[in-house]
């Protein structure tokens, strides 16, 4: 069942994506820094648009880290319908085994895709994990902030953003430390 809602809005974001005009900056410095350990940043309610990761780094594998919960697991389905990603599933209980397999995946040569506000917020604020797997990895961490010229925000917890079709798109992505991440991500 999971794999067919995953299809679903795989389908309806490709059409999606078919309509919106898209200019992409900091590719080429994302894609230098790809050939090394790479964490790739985005707050919870940008996750809409990771499927245009696959313009940036079309070969590269990529493990987003979601949450072991019924919304995470339709997540990940949605993302393993892309090719080369393969997710990591992160029990609420068992965070720190979690972050370890996370810097295993980033030392397999894997580019780490993390939300360091999710999955339950507060929103807009870093949680440590991101900053442990860094240190523990040698990974250089790219903040992937997008804006639009016209969306929709849900009402959830993290005011999910959806563009609307043929909404004009800034996809953006800058190399971040942990001091200025927050300020990067679009804060």
């Amino acid at each position: 069942m999971l794999f067919v809602l995953g299809a679903l809005v795989r389908a309806l974001t490709s059409l999606l994506f078919l309509t919106l005009r898209v200019q992409i900056t900091g590719k080429k410095e994302l894609q230098t820094a790809a050939k090394g350990p790479l964490i790739i940043a985005l707050w919870h309610d940008s996750l809409l648009l990771t499927g245009l990761l696959r313009k940036v780094l079309p070969t590269k594998m990529v493990s987003p880290v979601v949450s072991n919960s019924r919304d995470g697991r339709l997540l990940a389905a949605y993302a393993d319908t892309y090719k080369n990603v393969e997710s990591i599933f992160v029990p609420h209980n068992m965070r720190h085994a979690a972050l370890l397999q996370s810097v295993e995946a980033i030392k397999e040569g894997k580019a780490l895709l993390i939300t360091p506000d999710g999955p339950r917020g507060p929103r807009h604020v870093v949680k440590p994990g991101i900053f442990f797997a860094q240190e523990k990895s040698g990974a250089q961490i790219f903040a992937m902030s997008w804006t639009s010229s016209s969306f929709w925000q849900l009402k959830s917890w993290d005011k999910m953003q959806i563009p609307k079709p043929f909404a004009k798109i800034t996809l953006s992505f800058v190399a971040a430390t942990e001091a200025d991440l927050e300020q990067k991500l679009g804060l």
